[in-house]
């Protein structure tokens, strides 16, 4: 009866320990997909408008929130990798604009797809978290380019993806 007790506390311990560990790995949860459903979500967008990825007069979120139920129908992935998806998807069924306070993303409106194929789309706003939502002390932030391309920005190069990526969408929105 003792052995069988304590069989059963290992068990709950090891249990209870594992599920710390993930809530380390992934303080945000596991959001594998987000950034390629992201992806097919604007893509699919700007297919059925002439190219044009979405854009608002009234910002970068209401332009993501354009997305949502057609092109992102539960809304997940418009939460990012570190924001509160029950918030997100709470604020598009209420018909609200996203925020900072439901999108980590952070999106360039006004691309077509036909600009440079190396122009982030967006990223993850939050530091550390890699594009399926793992923590991640080397990885600056997780971007989403043009082509499809998700990558994971070390930190060290944060910086100078930023400027190249603010002289590449000058250009591009010049046009």
């Amino acid at each position: 009866m003792k052995i069988a007790l304590l069989i059963c506390l290992l068990g709950v311990l090891a249990v209870l320990t594992l599920a710390a560990l993930q809530r380390v790995r992934f303080p945000y949860g596991k959001r594998p997909a987000a950034m390629l459903v992201m992806y097919y979500a604007l893509r699919c967008y700007a297919n059925d408008h002439d190219g044009t990825l979405p854009d608002s007069p009234r910002g970068p979120f209401a332009a993501l929130t354009s997305l949502y139920p057609h092109y992102c129908p539960t809304g997940f992935e418009l939460a990012g990798l570190s924001g509160a998806i029950e918030r997100a998807q709470a604020a598009l069924r209420a018909g609200s604009i996203l925020d900072e306070s439901t999108c980590s993303w952070a999106y360039f409106p006004g691309l077509r797809v036909n600009d440079n194929p190396s122009l982030a789309v967006l990223y993850e706003r939050r530091e550390g978290i890699r594009s399926g939502g793992r923590r991640s002390d080397d990885v600056g932030h997780a971007a989403l380019l043009l082509d499809g391309t998700i990558t994971n920005v070390p930190r060290a190069a944060w910086t100078s993806f930023l400027q190249k990526q603010e002289s590449l969408r000058r250009a591009a929105l010049s046009q």
